[in-house]
C-alpha cells in the first residue's frame, strides 16, 4: 500500500535515568510499511512485528545476563503503547480506504 503514510515514527519515552542519557533528544525510528496492505490481517501482524523489533532495538541496554532489565522492559512497554495507537490508526485508514474503493467499484459495476 503506497501513498499517504508509509512509515510509523516510533518515539521512545524516557523510562529510566539509564535510558535518559541515551535518549536525551528522544530516540525514534521509522518503521516502513510501504510494501504492506494493512487492510489484510497478515500484513497488519507483520507491521506489529516490525514495530516490536524496532522497539527492542531502541530500548536495548547493556546486560549482565540474558534477561532484560526492568528499565528496558518499561521502555518497551511504553513504546509499544505509543506504537500500537499509531498502528491501529494506520490499519483503520487502510480498511476504510479498501471499503470505500470496493464500494465505488460495486457502484460502478451496477451502472
Amino acid at each position: 500500500m503506497k501513498g499517504w503514510r508509509t512509515a510509523l515514527p516510533l518515539a521512545v519515552g524516557l523510562a529510566s535515568p539509564d535510558l535518559a542519557a541515551a535518549m536525551e533528544h528522544g530516540a525514534s525510528t521509522a518503521v516502513s510499511y510501504a510494501d504492506l496492505d494493512l487492510s489484510k490481517q497478515a500484513d497488519a501482524r507483520r507491521l506489529r512485528a516490525r514495530a516490536g523489533k524496532a522497539i527492542r532495538s531502541l530500548c536495548t541496554q547493556p546486560r549482565q545476563g540474558v534477561l532484560a532489565s526492568p528499565a528496558e522492559i518499561l521502555c518497551r512497554r511504553a513504546a509499544m503503547v505509543k506504537a500500537q495507537a499509531q498502528i491501529e490508526r494506520a490499519v483503520a485508514l487502510a480498511v476504510d480506504r479498501r471499503s470505500l474503493t470496493q464500494s465505488r467499484l460495486a457502484t460502478a459495476a451496477t451502472r
